[in-house]
């Protein structure tokens, strides 16, 4: 579910945030920067997530 709420929050208001961007500067470049922040976010997530091999999936009565 929250994948979901992520991806309606962030992919429905990113044509909104990019044009008010891009009337408010007049270049292109504030699209990129937005990129790159958008980026900069994901690979500060993926820094900070738990891999899967770190994960206990057994649980106490199956052993």
């Amino acid at each position: 579910m929250t994948y979901q709420i992520g991806g309606a929050l962030a992919g429905g208001t990113a044509p909104f945030l990019a044009a008010t961007m891009f009337a408010a500067v007049g270049e292109s470049w504030v699209l990129a920067l937005y990129i790159v922040g958008g980026c900069a976010i994901t690979f500060l997530a993926l820094l900070t997530a738990k891999t899967a091999s770190s994960v206990n999936t057994t649980s106490e009565e199956s052993r």
